[in-house]
């Protein structure tokens, strides 16, 4: 499976301590419309506006910009708090709002009605960022934030034939950043990946400004130019190819020569477009008190990637209570799951306790998937077949089902679920991790380092560092592979120690290693093995803690090769248990 990434933030925040809960105006409500799932403690009217708010922000940026045909499908989970104060027992001061992604991969954004909902610039950000990930399939990092800081300036008005939305003015924030900071730096700027996270706050703030300015000057000034190179990303072409089609040898020191010019004199423009009337499809309800109690713990166990000690066990109890409060509901058994750590064994128990109550919701199956682990082989694969026959919609029980394939060595079936995946879902770098991680196996060698890029170009802010530095593990070692497998050589997992078991008895098994698919490049294999040595020096009746199906036969197979001493005693047979760690080696050529 995947690595857990839960956190997309448009500012870098402290972590949160507890504070005594601020009264609540209203109790907690659950509203949804066409395309959003709201909760907060609002009144019916105020959940009711903010719902019509948010999905005429949404009009309004896809009127506004490039998109693609149909937009996934998933609802945006957002949670709106009555008071700033109570924002701020999970965010510092000064902070607005955030956006993450929730237990199941929906996106998640969060702020407070301190703010109305059509002028916060969060909001519109993130959303903007939603609808360009599932049409640009390569994005330079600094596209993707400056056409959203671009994105972010709409604003709407309500005229006699319905509404209106403006998109392009000066953007202040940025603006204002540019008083102090006047100096270009567009070589830089254009060259920034996921490590723009790590460098300093005032380094960051300067990314965003270079790359706002940089995306309205080519969106104004070289219209036909950006056109065609947004068309070519948008059709997953390499950036760097892509930008000379495009814009043929214009440099990152012309372009400053260009901006410092248009900083001084240039035309900001805006663009107005029409709105039609729309009356959306909104209900409301009261949400229960396990749906409260989860939605609080989600907020506390966020806490932007710089959880204590503290705010963890807070998120934990709050957790634990949600669960108790209804032991059935798939919110709060997935919030649960997500402020663990949990045994396996009670995380089976919660997610067949969704089932019983919830037959026909996939996110009970998904979770029993998780639970039971690859080492149930088709236990899982049947779980997470479930849950897509459910939901074929849902892209994260596609992808949980791609790794359920590639478990039991179903390469093909593996590669058409997360190719489904990754079409629902374009922009998410965990279905795009899933799908490079499928084409390796299935020997795509032309398609699996281009589709891991675009995992890496797609990685959430807060996470770039961690999150990047994973996948371009893995992309080397998909170029090392394809390599490999171009000189007509098979990579292998080699025993950590040349020539022998790590533990007695000292079979001497070489240097063959494991027969493992390529599925499983990625990973060093430390494995938990138990056997018997038999009166013949043969391993038998082979046991590997957690182990899948497909890793089972290879150990079995490998220690088979390992002519251990004959045991000796009065059963003949000896029981040894030993830890073996396998380390995959890209092979010469």
């Amino acid at each position: 499976m995947w690595r857990r990434c839960s956190v997309i933030l448009l500012f870098i925040c402290a972590s949160c301590i507890r504070s005594e809960r601020a009264p609540s105006r209203a109790p907690w409500l659950e509203g949804e419309s066409d395309h959003f799932i709201l909760r907060g403690d609002l009144s019916r009217d105020e959940a009711g506006d903010a719902l019509a708010n948010l999905e005429d922000i949404r009009r309004g940026l896809l009127a506004g910009t490039w998109h693609a045909r149909s937009q996934p499908p998933a609802k945006t989970h957002v949670i709106l708090l009555a008071t700033e104060n109570e924002l701020h027992e999970t965010v510092r001061h000064g902070v607005l709002g955030f956006a993450a992604a929730d237990p199941f991969e929906a996106p998640l954004l969060v702020a407070s009605l301190s703010q109305r909902i059509e002028q916060s610039t969060v909001l519109k950000h993130e959303l903007a960022h939603h609808i360009d990930n599932a049409f640009l399939l390569r994005q330079p990092r600094w596209l993707s934030e400056g056409l959203a800081s671009y994105l972010e300036t709409m604003t709407l008005a309500r005229t006699a034939s319905g509404m209106s939305a403006t998109i392009g003015a000066l953007n202040p924030i940025r603006v204002e950043h540019f008083k102090k900071q006047r100096k270009l730096q567009l070589h830089w700027v254009m060259s920034v990946g996921a490590e723009i996270y790590s460098m300093k706050q005032e380094q960051i703030e300067d990314f965003y400004a270079q790359s706002w300015l940089l995306v309205d000057y080519l969106i104004n000034a070289r219209h036909a130019q950006m056109e065609a190179w947004v068309d070519r990303l948008s059709s997953a072409e390499e950036p760097g190819p892509a930008w000379e089609k495009s814009f043929g040898n214009l440099t990152a020191e012309q372009l400053e020569t260009e901006l410092g010019a248009y900083l001084k004199t240039g035309s900001f423009l805006t663009s107005n477009y029409p709105l039609s009337s729309l009356n959306p499809i909104i209900s409301i309800k009261t949400l229960d008190r396990a749906g409260v109690l989860a939605e609080r713990a989600l907020l506390r166990s966020i806490s932007f990637g710089q959880a204590t000690k503290q705010t963890r066990e807070q998120a934990a109890e709050e957790a634990d209570e949600a669960l108790a409060a209804d032991p059935q509901s798939p919110l709060a058994a997935g919030i649960w799951n997500a402020t663990g750590p949990r045994k396996p064994a009670g995380q089976i128990d919660v997610a067949r306790a969704v089932i019983l109550g919830h037959p026909d919701d996939a996110r009970g199956y998904e979770l029993l998937g998780l639970a039971l682990g690859p080492a149930s082989g088709h236990e899982q694969l049947e779980a997470f077949e479930t849950a897509v026959k459910l939901a074929p919609d849902d892209a994260r029980a596609l992808a949980h089902l791609s790794f359920g394939y590639l478990s039991l060595n179903r390469e093909k079936d593996a590669l058409a679920a997360a190719q489904k995946a990754v079409a629902l879902a374009p922009g998410n770098p965990n279905y795009l991790d899933a799908l490079a991680l499928t084409q390796a196996a299935n020997g795509a060698c032309d398609a699996a380092p281009g589709t891991e890029q675009r995992a890496i170009d797609m990685v959430p802010d807060a996470l770039a560092a961690d999150m990047s530095a994973h996948f371009k593990e893995r992309l080397t070692e998909f170029n090392q592979v394809c390599a490999a497998r171009r000189a007509g050589v098979k990579p292998r997992f080699v025993p950590a120690e040349p020539g022998t078991t790590p533990a007695e008895p000292a079979g001497k098994c070489g240097r063959a290693g494991l027969n493992l698919p390529e599925s499983a490049l990625n990973e060093q294999l430390n494995l938990n093995v138990d056997f018997v040595v038999s009166s013949e020096g043969n391993a038998i009746e082979i046991e590997v803690a957690g182990a899948t199906p497909v890793v089972l036969q290879a150990v079995r197979a490998y220690l088979a090769t390992c002519p251990f001493t004959a045991a000796k005693g009065p059963a003949g047979a000896m029981r040894w248990p030993m830890n073996m760690t396998f380390t995959f080696e890209p092979p010469a050529h």
